[in-house]
């Protein structure tokens, strides 16, 4: 292979499906994936639910096999995401929760460091889980702060114009080399 040309992917931020809504609405942690995948590690969520104690006004919430639309509804009342998964190949859940506004709690390097912002990164063990997900909920400013961090984010790194661009900048290296 001569060249490899890396194309950076976008979600569509700015729609009115992925804006954010208030922190104060939000009431649930969720874990989304297929809990019979080897790869999203179900058995380690629901270690991180054995061994933490919730503040009284937060649950854990399970959303397995789903439909994009109801992981976008879960989003609106979703507080924190926890991705345990062992590995990621595209990540478009991380990127569509970070869009809403939702910090996402996940492994260190997963998707080789695709999260350039490197927020929220934990060693990969219940216990690591647990000390940042309390953290974040026992101070509402935090939480507010890492949800304005994490749209930020997507805004700058992972929104469709971003992604326009990434393509713009393949093209223009392409036609530079004729």
């Amino acid at each position: 292979v001569k060249d490899i040309y890396i194309i950076d992917h976008g979600v569509p931020a700015s729609s009115t499906l992925l804006l954010p809504k208030p922190t104060s609405e939000r009431k649930y942690i969720l874990w989304a994936g297929d809990k019979n995948r080897f790869a999203k590690n179900f058995e380690l969520m629901q270690e991180i639910m054995l061994i933490t104690d919730l503040p009284s006004n937060y649950k854990f919430k399970i959303l397995s096999k789903y439909k994009v639309g109801d992981y976008w509804r879960a989003l609106d009342e979703a507080a924190i995401v926890v991705n345990t998964s062992r590995y990621e190949s595209f990540c478009c859940a991380m990127f569509e929760a970070k869009a809403k506004g939702v910090p996402v709690v996940y492994k260190e390097n997963l998707h080789n460091g695709r999260f350039l912002d490197n927020r929220l990164q934990v060693e990969y063990n219940a216990k690591a889980y647990r000390t940042v997900l309390l953290g974040l909920l026992a101070d509402k400013n935090v939480l507010l702060k890492e949800s304005e961090l994490s749209r930020k984010y997507v805004l700058s790194n992972a929104s469709l114009d971003h992604m326009r661009k990434s393509w713009a900048k393949v093209y223009r290296e392409i036609l530079e080399e004729r």
